[in-house]
C-alpha cells in the first residue's frame, strides 16, 4: 500500500507529464499554422516571379528591335530589377554601345523613352532606362 507521500508525488508526476505534453502539442498547433501561412504566401510570389520572368524574357528582341532601328547593333543589353517588400519591381534596363556616345542629348533622351517604355508598367512596376558607351 503506499503512503500519502507516495500518492502525491505520483499525483506531481502525472501533473508534470501532462503540462509538459500540454506545452509540445501547442508548439506543435503553432508550428502547423505557420507552415500553414507560410505555404500559402509562397505560390503567389512564385507565380509573380514567373509572371514577371515570362515579361522579362519577351522585353529583350522588343530592345533589340528597338535598338537596331536607332542605329545600334550588337548591343549590350542588361535587365536588373529591384523589389521592395510590398512586391513592387522597379526595373532598369542598361545598354551599352559605342555608338551611344555619339547621340546629342535629344537622342538618348527619345530612345532612353522609348526603351522605358517597352517594360510592362503598371501600378507595381516602372522601369527606366541608362544608356552607356
Amino acid at each position: 500500500m503506499m503512503n500519502k507521500r507516495e500518492l502525491r508525488a505520483r499525483e506531481n508526476r502525472r501533473t508534470l507529464l501532462f503540462g509538459i505534453s500540454m506545452i509540445l502539442i501547442s508548439f506543435f498547433i503553432l508550428f502547423c499554422v505557420a507552415i500553414t501561412v507560410e505555404g500559402k504566401s509562397q505560390p503567389d510570389k512564385k507565380a509573380n516571379d514567373l509572371y514577371y520572368a515570362k515579361q522579362e524574357a519577351e522585353w529583350k528582341p522588343l530592345i533589340r528591335t528597338c535598338l537596331e532601328e536607332a542605329g545600334i547593333h550588337n548591343a549590350g543589353i542588361m535587365i536588373t530589377h529591384t523589389e521592395d517588400g510590398d512586391g513592387n519591381r522597379e526595373y532598369t534596363i542598361r545598354v551599352h554601345h559605342e555608338r551611344i556616345g555619339k547621340m546629342t542629348d535629344e537622342e538618348r533622351s527619345t530612345l532612353e523613352k522609348a526603351l522605358a517604355g517597352i517594360a510592362y508598367q503598371d501600378a507595381f512596376c516602372t522601369a527606366t532606362a541608362e544608356l552607356t558607351d
